[in-house]
Order: C-alpha cells, then structure tokens, then sequence
C-alpha cells in the first residue's frame, strides 16, 4: 500500500541511500511525493561516495569511485568483503553524492547543511554546498 501525496511533515532516513543499488531517482522523488508542503526529510549517516575513501563496507582508499566489479574483486582479494555474500551492490560500498541526491528532487525544496565546522565554511565560501564532503 502506498502512502498519499504530501502524507508526511517529516520524513528521516538513516543510513539508508548507501543500502539502495543506483539509480536511486525514483526513491528520492518517492520521499519528496510523500513530504508534506513545508515538510521535513532528513539525511543522515549515508556515506558520501566523493571522499577518496570507503568508510563504510571495505574501507579502503579510492575503492569507491571503481567500476563496482572491480572494487567487489579488490575488496574479497584482501579480506574486506566474504566472497560467499549475495549483497555486494546493497552493501553500501560506494555511497551517495550530493548531486545525485539533489538532481533527483523534482519541486521547490530549501537545503540545509550543517555548518558547524571549518571545512562547511570553507565550501561556502568557494561557492559549493556545505555538505559537499560529509559521509
């Protein structure tokens, strides 16, 4: 059963977009249908897939940004992944983006980024979004 349009005013998802094999569009716009006007939908604890580094399923460097069955190969080669697992591409391996997340919302939206630290300042500052580096 599916929920109505602009059901809810607020909407958190945990460490959840990691879990979703891309194209994850239409989960996103799935969210978006179900916000309500002036609704929230929180981000949270989903890796960032533009850090040099997988932080989250091998924890390797650069792993992240390789075509999948290579980083899947490197990652039962050394240890960091069981060769037996079905899951690879839900595993969380590569993360998610901030463009890929915000070229997915279709309507008006207001993004908020935390700003509490240095490196949130230095993006502002140079025109890109807050956020940008946060896993």
């Amino acid at each position: 059963m599916s929920a109505g349009d602009a059901t809810f005013g607020f909407i958190l998802a945990n460490a959840v977009f990691e879990h979703i094999p891309p194209p994850r569009t239409a989960y996103i716009r799935e969210l978006r249908r179900v916000l309500a006007p002036g609704g929230i939908l929180m981000v949270r604890e989903t890796p960032n897939k533009y850090l040099p580094a997988d932080f989250h399923t091998l924890h390797l460097p650069l792993t992240n940004w390789l075509p999948s069955s290579v980083a899947h190969r490197i990652g039962v080669l050394l240890g960091k992944f069981e060769p037996e697992r079905q899951d690879w591409e839900s595993s969380g391996w590569r993360g998610m983006g901030h463009y890929e997340f915000v070229s997915a919302i279709v309507g008006p939206y207001i993004m908020h980024h935390e700003t509490t630290r240095r490196r949130h300042k230095l993006l502002q500052a140079i025109g890109l979004p807050s956020g940008l580096l946060d896993p």
